[in-house]
C-alpha cells in the first residue's frame, strides 16, 4: 500500500515483479549478476577480484552502467561519461581523494 501512493515509481530489476506491474510507472530491465562482468571495489578504490559473465544477457538488456548513464542524460545531470573506464576512473579518483 505504502507504494501505491507515490506519485511516481520506477523499478530497475533483472526480473519480471508481477505485483508490481499494475503500480510502477517504469519497468527497467537489467542484467542479472550472471549475465554481468565487473568487479569489486573496496572503500579505498583499489579494484578487487573481477568476474566474468556466466550466462549471457538478452540483447534488448543493456548493462547496468549503460543503463544508469542513459537515466542520467535524461535529467539535468550530464556526467560526460562515455565508457565504464570513464565512470571507474572518476569513482576512484574521488575515493582516492577522500571526497568520498
Amino acid at each position: 500500500s505504502r507504494l501505491e501512493s507515490l506519485d511516481f515509481l520506477a523499478v530497475i530489476t533483472p526480473y519480471f515483479p508481477e505485483n508490481l506491474t499494475s503500480i510502477a510507472n517504469v519497468l527497467i530491465p537489467r542484467p542479472t549478476c550472471l549475465e554481468e562482468e565487473g568487479a569489486y571495489t573496496s572503500l579505498d578504490g583499489r579494484m578487487t577480484r573481477g568476474r566474468s559473465a556466466i550466462l549471457k544477457r538478452p540483447e534488448e538488456v543493456g548493462e547496468s552502467w549503460q543503463t544508469l548513464l542513459s537515466l542520467m542524460q535524461r535529467t539535468e545531470f550530464h556526467p560526460g561519461y562515455a565508457r565504464w573506464k570513464d565512470i571507474s576512473a572518476s569513482v576512484s579518483g574521488e575515493m582516492q581523494a577522500g571526497k568520498i
